[in-house]
């Protein structure tokens, strides 16, 4: 029973009542005028079978006309006024149930015309009691509307002829009424519970789709930012590379023409005398294919491809330098197995950048990268003693080396974790799953 009443009493809270009314009001409108267009439409055309429905008894067939021409007064109005009146279309009840009661009266006047309550005629009067269904209103107010209703149409037919008060069938007709009222209350509060949980559905969906939107709108930005990023981030590279070339690789290249050219003098003047000459080809040569090393490995450490994953960190946590004032550990608890490439790339990169990261902004003294492997999963984290930072107050404008990361771990489909705050140091966790390492080709 607690449940069927708190069934009934359902409806929009005191905050949701504005958003509620503009959400039920433009469907009543249409409503209102759809009905109230039918209904003018309907009784007036079906005045023309009163000659076969009533034959020549005048008496009823000048209260049906009565009847046909006040309903068509009354719905035509509300159908006209919340088409046509701004007024009434903001607040179309405001129209309606006055006319809605004025119509119950002249409905309980014409049955009033047609005979007493021990005539079948007065049981028309309960579908008046119906009207109300639709309304989007609370259980008390639609109580009252109904009640106002049955009403109107009790004084409309007592108004045609109090004798009928005194009728013995009179009390009986009435309880029957206020028993149809009663149930016309509670259909229209079915249906209005109904209405309220679409309201709910619709204002949690535009929520969602607005929140969908601006994180829809927020990663857009980022990755364009983050291509932007990337898009220097490859011209500096190109730049450094061909600086490399230039600057070290070239110069060598050039000593090492211009050594030859003169070994080829002393050659042709002193085969004997060589010696020196040879020896400075060699150390020229050695210079040019170390140079060449440092650019292949700055592209791709040759220790990720030979070696694996461990021993790549820890070279390049080895290469700093101790005037940084940083003290890197590594921990590995297990050997690692060999690893799919696309991994151990993504795992090398993501602690090359947040070394990166560590150097230029954290004022760390000591940083810990730990690697562990599970059975279906490759877990990095690096944890620092730096000065920490906001990341919602950083994702609002820059990171982009954060974003990198984790667009890079997000295409693997893992999971990145990142935790910091001012003062407090930064803890990074990425989980990517493992993968069969590809077969060689």
């Amino acid at each position: 029973m607690h449940r069927a009443v708190a069934y009934l009493l359902v409806g929009p809270t005191r905050d949701e009542q504005p958003a509620f009314a503009r959400f039920v009001t433009p469907g009543l409108v249409r409503s209102l005028q759809l009905v109230g267009s039918a209904n003018a439409v309907l009784v007036l055309s079906w005045w023309a079978f009163d000659p076969w429905l009533f034959g020549a008894h005048a008496p009823t067939r000048r209260a049906y006309a009565v009847l046909r021409l006040g309903t068509a007064l009354f719905q035509g109005s509300i159908a006209l006024g919340v088409s046509s009146l701004r007024a009434f279309r903001e607040r179309p009840l405001h129209l309606a149930v006055p006319l809605m009661w004025a119509n119950a009266a002249l409905i309980g006047w014409f049955v009033g015309q047609l005979g007493g309550p021990a005539t079948p005629w007065f049981h028309f009067v309960y579908v008046t009691s119906f009207f109300s269904i639709p309304a989007p209103v609370k259980v008390g107010p639609r109580l009252g509307l109904n009640l106002v209703g049955a009403a109107c149409v009790i004084a409309g037919y007592t108004l045609c002829n109090p004798a009928y008060l005194g009728e013995p069938f009179f009390a009986v007709g009435v309880s029957y009424y206020l028993w149809t009222v009663l149930t016309a209350t509670v259909l229209g509060q079915m249906a209005f519970r109904q209405t309220v949980e679409s309201f709910r559905a619709t204002e949690a969906l535009a929520r969602f789709n607005s929140t969908l939107e601006a994180e829809v709108s927020r990663q857009t930005e980022s990755l364009a930012a983050l291509s932007s990023h990337l898009d220097r981030a490859r011209e500096a590279d190109r730049a450094h590379i061909a600086r490399e070339l230039h600057d070290e690789l070239g110069q060598e290249l050039t000593a090492l023409r211009y050594a030859v050219s003169l070994t080829q003098k002393r050659w042709e003047r002193d085969p004997a005398a060589l010696a020196p000459s040879l020896a400075n080809l060699a150390s020229l040569v050695l210079r040019a294919a170390d140079t060449t090393r440092g650019l292949v490995r700055e592209l791709r450490p040759r220790l990720l491809m030979e070696m694996g994953l461990g021993p790549a960190i820890e070279w390049l946590l080895g290469r700093i330098d101790t005037a940084d004032g940083l003290k890197t550990r590594f921990v590995c608890p297990s050997p690692l197995p060999e690893l799919d490439a696309e991994l151990a790339a993504t795992a090398f990169r993501v602690v090359q950048e947040a070394l990166t990261n560590t150097l230029r902004h954290a004022e760390a003294t000591a940083l810990t990268v730990t690697l562990t492997l599970g059975v279906d999963s490759l877990k990095l984290s690096l944890e620092d003693n730096g000065q920490g930072f906001d990341p919602d107050g950083l994702r609002a404008h820059a990171g982009l080396g954060l974003v990198g990361m984790r667009e890079r771990v997000r295409a693997l489909g893992g999971q990145f974790q990142l935790q910091s705050a001012p003062g407090r140091g930064t803890a990074l966790t990425v989980v990517l799953p493992r993968m069969t390492p590809t077969e060689p080709r």
